[in-house]
């Protein structure tokens, strides 16, 4: 195959049309997959909560690596089978850059309004702004055991993460946990009003879908034949997780709010009629979009901050050089 004429994209070689046919059809796979499959639905929202990559930015990432592909033969690139495997490696790089970047792009949006939320003392509090408040975590009328550990908690979440492509279900002790893909098969959150308190006095704060940001606080890995802890047997037996017991390995990770640990609380201040900690108004994630994290304001700011300058630089110096090389491999640079 000669090199194409700059712009040709008639000439586009059909490598290319290869290419966007088999993406196109894994989009529909992917959508089809996702109507019908509740497991396939829970892996897209795993996906979406840890990376902030939404259907938007995922269609666009989807485009935008399509466009690229096709932009190095509209310049003049050609394929000679020779080095066909390294071009599928430039792009598979290029595609990781962009997923980086389509990481910051989520990313950036909860940084941001994190960032522009005014930090108000526990006293200072008002129903109808929103607000970002810290201090120490406290119990009000009950705590939550997490089910995995039997610790108390304000509030928590469990996932059950399970092994696949490790080529085989039976796992020896010594390769137990390594390798393999892990797949979220369930995640469970809770929580109970608490309060937060600091110097200025408290304000209440009701976490009910509130996004978590906690660290994980324990884990318990499984292999096939291993027997269930009696708790956690108790939990992916019940009526409302029914995941089973499954035929790979498994990890049951929670993440827990403990009473006494700090805690940084970004959300919708309301009036609370039933009458609040120190007044009448408290953070309630149900009245609109709301943030929990283990860490003081400054801390949750910051580490929002690194992992969008992490995922922007990373992704950006990842896409552009397997675009460079693409172009380099194909003859068009």
């Amino acid at each position: 195959m000669g090199v194409l004429p700059a712009g040709d994209i008639g000439a586009i070689p059909t490598s290319f049309w290869v290419v966007a046919g088999v993406v196109g059809f894994v989009l529909v796979l992917v959508a089809v997959g996702v109507a019908l499959s509740p497991r396939s639905r829970r892996q897209l929202r795993f996906l979406a909560d840890r990376t902030g990559i939404g259907w938007g930015i995922g269609a666009v990432l989807v485009l935008a690596a399509t466009v690229s592909f096709g932009s190095v033969f509209a310049l003049g690139g050609t394929t000679t089978g020779r080095y066909d495997y390294v071009l599928a490696f430039a792009f598979l790089l290029h595609a990781a850059g962009l997923f980086l970047l389509g990481d910051a792009a989520g990313s950036l949006t909860g940084y941001l309004a994190v960032r522009r939320t005014p930090r108000r003392d526990a006293a200072e509090v008002a129903p109808g702004e929103r607000v970002a408040v810290d201090g120490e975590a406290v119990a009000v009328d009950r705590t939550l055991e997490t089910p995995f550990a039997d610790e108390p908690a304000l509030c928590y979440e469990a996932r059950v993460m399970e092994r696949h492509g490790d080529g085989g279900n039976a796992v020896s002790a010594e390769s137990r946990g390594v390798g393999g893909n892990w797949r979220p098969e369930h995640r469970a959150e809770a929580g109970v009003a608490f309060d937060v308190e600091d110097a200025t006095g408290r304000v209440r704060v009701v976490p009910d879908g509130a996004d978590l940001r906690l660290a994980e606080t324990a884990e318990v890995s499984v292999a096939t034949d291993d027997d269930l802890p009696e708790r956690v047997r108790a939990f992916v037996t019940s009526p409302e997780v029914g995941v089973g017991f499954g035929a790979h390995d498994r990890r049951y990770v929670e993440a827990a709010l403990r009473p006494g640990d700090r805690v940084a609380v970004v959300g919708p201040a309301v009036q609370n009629g039933a009458g609040g900690a120190d007044g009448s108004t408290f953070v309630d994630a149900r009245e609109g979009e709301c943030l929990v994290a283990d860490r003081d304001v400054d801390g949750l700011r910051a580490r929002l901050g690194r992992r969008v300058a992490r995922s922007t630089l990373g992704g950006a110096a990842t896409a552009v050089l397997g675009y460079v090389a693409m172009l380099t491999v194909s003859g068009a640079a």
